[in-house]
């Protein structure tokens, strides 16, 4: 079960302005690198280089800040004497 005082600490509008930079600039990758040439009927997305590149670090990023998130804090006060 999620505990509940996750949902309520995050800072829900430095998410939504983070994930719209994202969005724009995966559209604007995707739009910039786009190759007619490679595109065909069947497929939805021209997945090129850079654009596929780009949306493995973000679902990289996306789960390293999902892991930091579910660490709580206090356990890491533990290790504070350690690491200081």
């Amino acid at each position: 079960m999620i505990d509940r005082r996750l949902i309520t600490g995050i800072h829900w509008p430095f998410l939504l302005v983070s994930l719209g930079l994202v969005t724009c600039g995966l559209v604007n990758l995707y739009s910039s690198t786009y190759m007619p040439s490679l595109a065909s009927p069947d497929r939805l997305i021209s997945w090129s280089t850079f654009f596929s590149r780009q949306l493995v670090w973000l679902c990289c990023g996306m789960c390293a800040f999902i892991g930091v998130m579910l660490v709580d804090y206090r356990r890491l006060q533990i290790l504070a004497p350690v690491l200081a």
